[in-house]
């Protein structure tokens, strides 16, 4: 990019955070008229095991601190869940969790004048084996069978049981998150078990699917990538509004433990054509968003991926 490209980049940049420093979030996100949804909102779809639940703390945190309503919640399972989800699609300025669950019915664009979508992936190999090693507890929502947590006594090799859980289970999940608001009945909010309808590469439409995922993930203000995690929080201060004032101090939390059975069965997932093959939609998927990352951060911040200085 020419030096007075990046120049220009930079003012701009500085004048639209300058903007958000003096007007408040309320501005952005004050109501047209009393009872209506706010005219812009700010919407963070979260992806399991990339990373999410640092950018919902922060965005709790932050909006806590600055006096603002606390951001709605979307996450699938039916009940008071369904109904957090209705209540932030109606009221909330800024909106977290399952979003893609609300792309369903009447978008959220049809009634908010400007809305920016953010994410976070992970490679989908490191995500798979980071979710086999998450052990749920009793009455956790991803209560599943002792023999799909890593660390389980089980007679079977972990590798055995990776494969298991990944095809019985977690399959393509990053596609089955994306295609949220594509399987859901009528007037509901999507819930995990419509989601596995969606069909796969192999399948008669799964081609137009993953489409009409890139589709819905071209258009986001801000696509990060969990291993550029400094770069991506970058990412979202020049990008996406928002009560955080500086992703670019956020630390990643919640990363797992370490260990040795971890690491080995992480390598052997990496080398294993089986789990790639079990996976390939998100690899796919993956290859996509970081060619829509890379775009966005030299455009954003000016980032050269030719020279190698910065790599994926």
């Amino acid at each position: 990019m020419p030096p007075h490209m990046r120049t220009i980049l930079h003012i701009v940049w500085s004048v639209s955070v300058l903007s958000l420093l003096v007007v408040g979030s309320d501005a952005f996100y004050a109501r047209s008229e009393p009872g209506q949804p706010p005219e812009y909102c700010t919407v963070f779809h979260h992806m399991v095991k990339s990373g999410g639940s640092t950018i919902i703390h922060n965005l709790i945190k932050s909006s806590g601190s600055a006096g603002d309503p606390r951001p709605g919640l979307c996450v699938a399972g039916g009940g008071e869940k369904t109904n957090s989800c209705k209540e932030a699609f109606n009221s909330s300025a800024v909106i977290m969790g399952y979003a893609e669950a609300m792309r369903q019915d009447v978008p959220l664009e049809a009634v908010r004048k400007d809305c920016e979508y953010f994410t976070l992936l992970r490679h989908p190999v490191d995500r798979l084996v980071s979710a086999f090693f998450y052990c749920p507890k009793e009455h956790d929502v991803q209560s599943r069978p002792p023999k799909w947590c890593g660390y389980a006594d089980h007679p079977l090799p972990a590798t055995d049981r990776l494969l298991d859980y990944a095809q019985q289970y977690w399959k393509n999940m990053a596609y089955k998150q994306m295609a949220f608001g594509m399987y859901c009945p009528h007037g509901l909010i999507c819930e995990a078990t419509e989601v596995r309808t969606a069909p796969g590469l192999d399948e008669p439409h799964g081609l137009d699917v993953l489409q009409k995922v890139e589709d819905i993930l071209s258009r986001y203000t801000a696509v990060g990538i969990m291993e550029h995690w400094d770069l991506s929080m970058q990412l979202f201060n020049a990008r996406v509004r928002s009560p955080v004032r500086e992703w670019n101090i956020t630390q990643h939390s919640n990363a797992g433990l370490p260990s040795e059975l971890r690491d080995e069965v992480l390598q052997w997932a990496h080398d294993s054509p089986v789990v790639h093959r079990l996976i390939a939609t998100d690899m796919l998927l993956y290859s996509f968003a970081l060619s829509i990352f890379k775009r966005q951060t030299t455009e954003a911040l000016g980032t050269n991926w030719l020279d190698g200085s910065s790599w994926c």
